[in-house]
């Protein structure tokens, strides 16, 4: 018969003593919250005083929002052909083109699978898609979203 645990008969009692976690009388039987705490968890009496925090500046600071960088390129960097490029500026509603317009894409949504109307629209769709836009009908007027 073999046994499903292992034996602890080769621990000795130094390496209990050494080690309060393994040490059977440290361990309760109740809830978590119940247990001692470790020997690197330990609070000592001095390490439990607070030190008194400064008070913080109250002086407002105030945050440039659309900040200009341009580089500057030197004139042999210019003739050997290298550019400044703009910086890039990310999609608005009014941004993303599309092939046909957003009434067509709306309207030719019930298009046959096999029309090449129905692929344009969803060629449409998936371009506002990916730009985190989606098309709604308000008051009978086709109207850009975002995406949630």
């Amino acid at each position: 018969m073999s046994l499903n645990y292992t034996p602890l008969d080769s621990i000795d009692e130094e390496t209990i003593d050494e080690n309060d976690d393994l040490n059977p009388t440290t361990i309760s039987s109740t809830h978590k919250e119940s247990e001692p705490l470790g020997k690197s968890l330990t609070i000592e009496a001095g390490e439990g005083k607070q030190e008194e925090k400064p008070e913080a500046n109250t002086e407002e600071v105030s945050v440039e929002q659309n900040k200009e960088e341009t580089m500057e390129i030197s004139d042999d960097l210019k003739k050997i052909g290298l550019q400044v490029v703009d910086p890039v500026k990310f999609p608005t509603i009014d941004n993303v083109k599309l092939p046909i317009s957003d009434e067509n894409v709306m309207k030719w949504e019930k298009a046959p699978i096999t029309s090449p109307r129905r692929w344009m629209s969803t060629l449409g769709t998936y371009i506002l898609t990916r730009a985190h836009l989606a098309l709604r009908i308000v008051h009978g007027h086709v109207v850009r979203v975002f995406r949630r």
